[in-house]
């Protein structure tokens, strides 16, 4: 394991946590998770294939229907993009492409049986996460996500092992927005200094974590993704197995 301390810049950070930067290490209250690339991922082939497929369907060129599928996915998980319907609606439209409802119905189903029936576990996630429950700790999650991930965690077999889970798109708020993390903690009822939040840190979920007192975590692991954008600059550990947050937590 390797510890990692940067210089705090572009983020407004809390005087108390200013005044002290180890508060909360070694007496943790709550772990909170990333989910996509740090719990549980999508891969690459399986995503591939299913806009391949969407495309044809649609009668769209495949590179033009996927690179307009990903410009609205910002809006998708601030959750101004409601429904996976939706999104399919908007994209056919930008294209230009006429369609019909068994069209965009056969999307959607292509959609959801991605998010949901293809997203594998990193190995020995169910055991660690066993091990925090045993230890006492409440866990979180928190995800940058569309409303196509609901239902995703008891298809993995983990729903029951978190106390709260925050999706963006319920929220309307995306990591590193400084508020989700406040929502988190205030509904597992813990300050975020007594909080160690793991990610991969994409989405600058780190800094967002770290600015608002959490003890930060990259857990720097293979991921199998298309989604790596605005990389976290500030972390405080960096460890590339999950069963290494043990260390932190004596």
């Amino acid at each position: 394991m390797e510890t990692e301390i940067f210089r705090r810049k572009g983020f407004t950070f809390l005087p108390e946590v200013l005044q002290d930067t180890n508060a909360g290490i070694g007496n943790f209250q709550a772990v909170i998770f990333d989910l996509y690339n740090t719990l549980a991922y999508i891969c690459k082939e399986d995503y591939q294939k299913t806009k391949q497929k969407m495309a044809k369907l649609a009668g769209a060129p495949e590179q033009e229907f996927l690179r307009m599928w990903r410009s609205i996915t910002t809006d998708s998980t601030r959750g101004q993009v409601l429904t996976t319907q939706e999104r399919a609606e908007w994209v056919l439209n930008q294209l230009e492409i006429d369609y019909d409802n068994k069209v965009i119905e056969a999307m959607c189903v292509l959609e959801e049986d991605l998010q949901l029936n293809q997203v594998y576990l990193y190995k020995g996630v169910k055991t660690q996460l066993k091990k925090l429950k045993e230890q006492g700790f409440k866990i979180g999650l928190i995800s940058n996500c569309s409303q196509s991930t609901d239902g995703v965690l008891n298809n993995l077999g983990i729903a029951n092992f978190f106390d709260e889970v925050l999706w963006s798109y319920e929220l309307k708020l995306i990591k590193p927005d400084p508020l989700i993390y406040y929502h988190t903690t205030e509904k597992l009822q813990v300050h975020p200094r007594r909080c160690l939040y793991i990610g991969d840190g994409n989405d600058r979920e780190l800094d967002g974590a770290d600015c608002v007192g959490m003890v930060t975590v990259w857990l720097d692991q293979e991921v199998n993704s298309l989604h790596l954008s605005d990389k976290s600059l500030y972390y405080r550990y960096k460890i590339q197995d999950l069963s290494e947050i043990q260390e932190l937590l004596i």
